[in-house]
């Protein structure tokens, strides 16, 4: 809405490996609505030792996969607290 615009030469380095770079991502799409994968969470316990925490579960057995995969805990979320 403010008319942002990153320079043509900057990417995002974090999304190189999913090939979204700036000059790819239209007005108005989220990044944040990139699904995540169950390799995705192993991926990233693969690469450091800090706490991972894992937002927005909302099934007993998706909570226990989470710890299953290395996540140190689970935030359990469905009131839509982006509005609040």
């Amino acid at each position: 809405r403010a008319g942002f615009r990153t320079p043509g030469h900057v990417d995002f380095g974090n999304l190189r490996a999913l090939g979204v770079l700036t000059g790819d991502i239209p007005d108005g799409a989220r990044i944040e609505r990139l699904p995540l994968t169950w390799d995705d969470l192993e991926w990233i316990r693969s690469r450091t030792r800090l706490p991972i925490v894992v937002k927005g579960v909302l099934r007993a057995e998706d909570a226990e996969h989470c710890v299953a995969l290395g996540a140190d805990g689970v935030i359990v979320s469905n009131h839509g607290g982006r509005q609040l």
